[in-house]
C-alpha cells in the first residue's frame, strides 16, 4: 500500500510546488498530488462545472517509501523549495506518515487527484451515496447543503478534523 505524506506550502502556489517536486521525487517513486474538487453551480440558468483546490495550502505526496526512507532520500531537496513551509507530522519528526485510517479516506477521495461529483439519495434522515468518491464513506458527511450541491465532510488528518465541502448531487429524497 502506498503511504501518504503532507507538505504545508504557500497558499496559491500548490500546483507550482507540485510541478517542481515531480522531477525531484521521480527517482524514489513519490508523486505529488494537489487534490482538486469538481464544483457544480448554476449561472444564468446553466449548470457550470469548475475545478478548485480541495486543500488550499497543502501538497500531498503518495509514495512507496517509509517515513524514514523519505527523510533520508528526499526531504533535504524538498525543504529547499521556496514556498514549502514544513512536513506535517504527528508530534515528532519521525512520525510523518499519514495513519492507515486517514490514508484510506485520502485514497478514496483523491487517488487520481480530482474529487468528482458524488450522487446520492436521502432516505428519512440518512444519506445513501449511490456513486462517486463518497460512496462507502458516508460516515464522514456532517451536513448537506442541497442548494449549493455539496456535502460538508469532516476528514481526520494528523489528529485534527478538517471540515471541507465536497460536491454532492442529491438525486431524490424519500
Amino acid at each position: 500500500m502506498k503511504r501518504w505524506f503532507v507538505l504545508f506550502v504557500q497558499t496559491g502556489k500548490e500546483k507550482e510546488i507540485a510541478d517542481k517536486l515531480s522531477p525531484l521525487l521521480e527517482h524514489v517513486s513519490t508523486h505529488p498530488i494537489v487534490p482538486r474538487k469538481e464544483q457544480v453551480f448554476k449561472k444564468m440558468g446553466k449548470s457550470i462545472r469548475e475545478e478548485r483546490i480541495s486543500f488550499p495550502g497543502y501538497v500531498f505526496l503518495q509514495s512507496e517509501l517509509s517515513g524514514k526512507e523519505f527523510i533520508r532520500t528526499s526531504y533535504q531537496a524538498v525543504k529547499k523549495l521556496k514556498g514549502v513551509y514544513k512536513l506535517l507530522n504527528y508530534g515528532s519528526f519521525e512520525d510523518i506518515e499519514v495513519s492507515e485510517g486517514e490514508s484510506y479516506i485520502l485514497w478514496r477521495l483523491c487517488c487520481d487527484g480530482l474529487i468528482e461529483l458524488s450522487a446520492g439519495v436521502i432516505e428519512g434522515d440518512k444519506v445513501r451515496i449511490t456513486s462517486g468518491p463518497l460512496s462507502g464513506i458516508e460516515s464522514i458527511i456532517h451536513k448537506i447543503n442541497r442548494h449549493k450541491r455539496e456535502a460538508i465532510v469532516e476528514i481526520p488528518l494528523f489528529g485534527h478534523t478538517h471540515t471541507m465541502a465536497l460536491p454532492l448531487e442529491i438525486v431524490s429524497k424519500c
